[in-house]
């Protein structure tokens, strides 16, 4: 299935609408919420489909407009079928002057033998703002199913002023590599990457917030780091489960939205 999704915002009396549209099964596009007191609009992403199967190709196109703010928000967790051929989702996004795109997309859970090459490609404004994250999954565990798909493959570029600024190549074959071993999950079942920029915040203070917040919880493991330039912050943590992780990322979220 060839599944494509289309998403422009306009700037209206200092308010950000939706100003084009356009999806084809199994997706549908809600405006979720506009939010009377603020610029931004919330989008929620909803399929008809269970998962993603063999062949599958999905297409995810989003243009925030200059000093909009746009939020799309994932109905349900993502599931990988079994597959023979491997299926492809892309993403791009351009993001304009004094603009704001921010998604943190609902876990990816992939299924035993399940395999995907993703990939994102973000290109942001030199006043624009980005809030970007995921989880991925080990798999159906309560299925036996711990690191039971063939590959994950998801490659991630962040443009600002059209020039490279952050790179993220992951490539998951767990029956080639044990992802239990050292240098890999090293017992970790799940995995989360928050990237926030936002030219309009300091980030020393809110890399320090993101610490002391995450040295409160436990059976995890993380990592903050500045990006190039200090224009950003990158954040991984490595835990047991979906959820938890998801509303972590959304906390961390708000210290810089």
């Amino acid at each position: 299935m060839n599944a494509r999704v289309k998403i422009e915002t306009a700037e209206r009396a200092g308010k950000t609408i939706v100003a084009n549209m356009f999806y084809t099964p199994p997706f549908k596009v809600m405006p979720f919420c506009e939010d009377p007191e603020e610029r931004k609009s919330v989008v929620m992403l909803m399929s008809a489909s269970p998962g993603i199967l063999a062949d599958d190709t999905y297409t995810f196109s989003y243009n925030i407009t200059d000093n909009c703010s746009l939020k799309i928000v994932d109905q349900s967790f993502q599931r990988i079928f079994s597959n023979t051929t491997t299926p492809i989702q892309k993403t791009k996004i351009h993001i304009g002057n004094h603009s704001h795109f921010h998604y943190i997309s609902k876990p990816v859970v992939p299924h035993k033998h399940a395999s995907i090459t993703v990939e994102n490609q973000i290109h942001v404004s030199k006043t624009g703002a980005l809030i970007w994250g995921g989880i991925l999954c080990c798999g159906r565990g309560t299925q036996n199913e711990v690191f039971a798909y063939d590959s994950y493959h998801e490659m991630t570029q962040i443009f600002i002023e059209k020039q490279l600024y952050f790179y993220e190549n992951v490539c998951l074959n767990p029956a080639q590599k044990s992802l239990h071993s050292i240098g890999q999950f090293e017992g970790y079942t799940h995995t989360a990457m928050l990237v926030c920029i936002n030219p309009r915040k300091k980030t020393g203070p809110i890399k320090d917030h993101f610490k002391q917040k995450l040295a409160q919880l436990s059976k995890i493991e993380y990592g903050v780091t500045s990006l190039r330039a200090d224009k950003g912050i990158l954040v991984k943590v490595m835990g047991f489960e979906a959820e938890p992780l998801y509303e972590l990322l959304c906390e961390l979220a708000e210290a810089i939205a």
